[in-house]
Parts: structure tokens; C-alpha cells; sequence
């Protein structure tokens, strides 16, 4: 699995897979690749977001690259070269511009969560990051993902509780 880059024959953003075929003997005698628009992955990943929640996925230079407000493209074609002609919706930012203190949360090796304020939207939310787990005999891709919930909705049913408690006892 690739690092997302834009097809230089395409110049669609994707992300590349490739595996040898190998004969009955084990000698390899081809391979085949596929490439997954970004935007494939996008709509994929819609089916599990709900209102007030976003998903930033993040490359390996943790550069968010899609999220749920679409692709923040990088600028690095399938050949290594850079595209300097063209302007995209999104570009590929850090996560730390988006959220001011994801550092220590993306410094992590461990699934974690956190509060922080999301700058872009300038609401205060609940944070769970989770790290590409290493999967034996498959390359390390070292993707990252943030998934982000106003704290609004996170702590409503607490201060429903709450409530329920104060007017119980009342």
C-alpha cells in the first residue's frame, strides 16, 4: 500500500496496492497493482461519521490527506515529481493546524484521546487517535487516524444525567 501521490497519467489523488503472482513453485511470474482514488476511500469512510463528528486520515509525514470534508491533496505525483500547475480545494496540511495540541497525542504509539479546539471550526473537541497497526508480511505505511466529536455531543448524556439527578433528588 502506497503513500496517497497524484497518477502522472491520470492525475487523479489515489492510492496504489500491488502483490507478485507466483506459479505453483513460488518463483514469481508477474504482479498485478490497483489504484484506489482517494475519493473511493472518502466515500467509504461517510458511512461512519455522524452529524457534529469528522475523520482525518494522516500519511506518514502526518499530513492529513483525506477527511470529512474531502481530499487535502499532496502534491507528490505517483513518479516522485511535484505538481506546481494546478490548485486543489484542500491541500495537505499538518494535523497540528488543525488541532493546535494534537502533538502529544500524534507522538503516541498507542491508540489515546484528548480535548482539543479544533481551529478551523473553532469548537472545543473530544479527540480518539489511533495509529496504523503493523500487520505481519505487509509493508508498514504508518497512516494515522483522528476522529473528532464536539464535546458538545460527547458529554450531553453526562449532563442529562446529571440533570436527572438534580431534579430527582430535588
Amino acid at each position: 500500500i502506497s503513500q496517497p501521490s497524484i497518477s502522472t497519467s491520470s492525475g487523479i489523488f489515489s492510492i496504489y496496492t500491488a502483490s507478485p503472482i507466483k506459479d505453483s513453485t513460488g518463483n514469481n511470474i508477474g504482479f498485478v497493482r490497483a489504484r484506489i482514488p482517494v475519493k473511493v476511500l472518502s466515500q467509504l469512510l461517510q458511512n461512519y461519521t455522524k452529524e457534529g463528528s469528522q475523520y482525518y486520515l494522516l500519511d506518514n509525514r502526518g499530513r492529513v490527506f483525506l477527511g470529512s470534508t474531502g481530499e487535502y491533496v499532496v502534491r507528490t505525483k505517483s513518479d516522485g515529481s511535484t505538481v506546481a500547475d494546478r490548485s486543489y480545494d484542500y491541500e495537505a496540511i499538518t494535523a497540528e493546524k488543525i488541532f493546535a495540541d494534537a502533538n502529544a497525542l500524534l507522538s503516541s504509539n498507542i491508540p489515546t484521546t484528548a480535548v482539543a479546539n479544533n481551529t478551523q471550526t473553532n469548537v472545543e473537541q473530544f479527540l480518539a487517535y489511533a495509529p496504523a497497526k503493523t500487520i505481519p508480511g505487509l509493508p508498514e505505511f504508518n497512516w494515522q487516524a483522528i476522529l473528532a466529536t464536539d464535546t458538545a455531543i460527547v458529554y450531553a448524556p453526562q449532563r442529562r444525567l446529571g440533570l436527572v439527578f438534580i431534579l430527582g433528588s430535588g
